[in-house]
């Protein structure tokens, strides 16, 4: 057994990082370093997190697409509500704010 003091900084540090990369504790992440094993991820846990990064790609690809159909919503609703459109795809210009009055 290796028993050594850190400060709290040092140990602040360290949990900060074993929680980073999903080490159990303190002392789980110091014995994998000190052992050289710097960037092994203990059994079970490195499929865990894959699942959970897995699941907030997901989220955000759910959101991004949510964002996307919004945007596309907006941008038809200004256009086919500008005066001036007849039909026709108007110029980036007559969809600025600059391009309306206060009349329109």
């Amino acid at each position: 057994m290796i028993s050594f003091r850190v400060s709290e900084n040092e140990f602040e540090k360290l949990k900060t990082e074993s929680e980073s990369v999903g080490v159990g504790s303190v002392s789980d992440y110091a014995r994998l370093n000190l052992c050289g094993a710097e960037h092994t991820v203990p059994p079970g846990q490195l499929e865990a997190r894959i699942h959970q990064l897995d699941g907030k790609v997901q989220d955000l690809s759910s959101h991004l697409n949510r964002l996307v159909s919004l945007v596309e919503r907006t941008h038809d609703a200004v256009v086919n509500s500008h005066p001036r459109n007849n039909g026709s795809q108007p110029v980036l210009s007559d969809l600025s704010p600059r391009g309306w009055t206060a009349g329109d």
